[in-house]
């Protein structure tokens, strides 16, 4: 293979010529349609990366390349952020049409997602579909709005407006202030880098970036008190943090690694690495193994871990006290004291007291 000017030859069984600026062209069409966006720095590293074109490209002949994509029928987007610009390719011709029974599969695929309520699901749907075939001119509502529909469904026209105000904060790109109801009941003024709007196990997030650890967040709506926009514009993306821990017994027999995960296994059990931008997630999730899980490293995960946990005796402490209120209540039963409350401080039994 020699590299020219303006041509790519290879020698093989059957020798070929390919034009190296269309093969350019085409390769970055490939990319954009594959991404939701991506930045110059994006695309160059891309080009540096692939075997058969080896080099970057200047901003002037990515934007030649852009003009001639646009020429041949693509709809792309150019967009500013933190001096930083973007395309996205919004439409393009090489899509097929859709023949009337993939057109009702579809609406049957999104009258399921429909059911869910706030459905993440139902947004990505509603975004790819146009971006991989040709819709009718006039397409139906429930293919084009079907995220708006589960929003609107699933919401008071009070909460939606919510929603729809912290997706604008995600859109516009700057850094959000908030204050924000901590599980303890105190107030803490926190900072966003506002990404998106997740529902999750029936709650809505915001989920984003915290500007001073660089870290992944997500905070519920209902636990934002206020907020106000500053003066800043997102910066880069998360911090991927490398989350060491150990599971031990049954569990470490029986645990399924998650995409991603590196497991060393030894006498005591299994030693698993996991990679995250979302610590606070997978911390939840560790909870959940009781005793059988510690985390190792890094030391900022295992406070964290730490914290939760004492969150979590606090709450049992408090319902505890609730019913042992409830047990002793002397107005219980005509004035006495109700037998499940003589039971609570007595070493009788259950039956001993059923035989009463």
């Amino acid at each position: 293979m020699s590299d020219g000017k303006n041509r790519l030859e290879f020698t093989s069984m059957d020798e070929m010529t390919i034009n190296i600026s269309a093969f350019r062209l085409l390769y970055i069409y490939k990319l954009l349609s594959q991404a939701v966006e991506l930045s110059i720095q994006d695309l160059n590293t891309h080009l540096i990366n692939h075997p058969l074109i080896d080099r970057a490209v200047t901003s002037e002949t990515l934007n030649k390349y852009i003009h001639t994509l646009r020429l041949f029928g693509c709809k792309i987007e150019r967009l500013e952020n933190q001096n930083q610009v973007f395309f996205r390719l919004s439409d393009h011709p090489l899509k097929p049409e859709l023949s009337l029974l993939e057109m009702n599969a579809l609406k049957n695929i999104a009258e399921i997602l429909q059911q869910q309520p706030l459905s993440i699901y139902a947004n990505q749907f509603s975004k790819l579909v146009p971006r991989l075939a040709v819709l009718p001119d006039a397409p139906d509502s429930w293919l084009l709005n079907a995220f708006e529909v589960t929003l609107q469904s699933g919401l008071s026209q009070e909460d939606y407006q919510v929603v729809k105000q912290f997706q604008k904060y995600c859109f516009e790109g700057q850094v959000l202030e908030i204050r924000h109801l901590n599980h303890d009941h105190t107030m803490e003024v926190k900072r966003i880098e506002p990404r998106q709007v997740i529902y999750e196990k029936k709650s809505l997030y915001l989920s984003g970036k915290d500007p001073l650890t660089h870290k992944k967040v997500r905070y519920a709506l209902t636990q934002i008190l206020s907020h106000r926009q500053l003066p800043h514009r997102v910066q880069s993306q998360p911090v991927k943090v490398s989350v060491t821990f150990k599971l031990t017994g049954r569990l470490a027999a029986s645990y399924r690694p998650y995409p991603g995960e590196s497991i060393v296994s030894n006498e005591e059990g299994l030693t698993i690495t996991h990679v995250t931008d979302e610590v606070d997630v997978l911390i939840r999730r560790l909870l959940k193994y009781g005793p059988s899980c510690q985390i190792l490293s890094p030391e900022s995960a295992r406070k964290e871990m730490l914290n939760q946990i004492e969150h979590l005796l606090e709450k049992m402490r408090e319902d505890l006290d609730i019913l042992t209120e409830v047990f002793l209540s002397k107005e219980q039963t005509d004035g006495s004291r109700h037998k499940w409350a003589y039971y609570y401080d007595s070493p009788q039994t259950m039956d001993d007291v059923a035989a009463d």
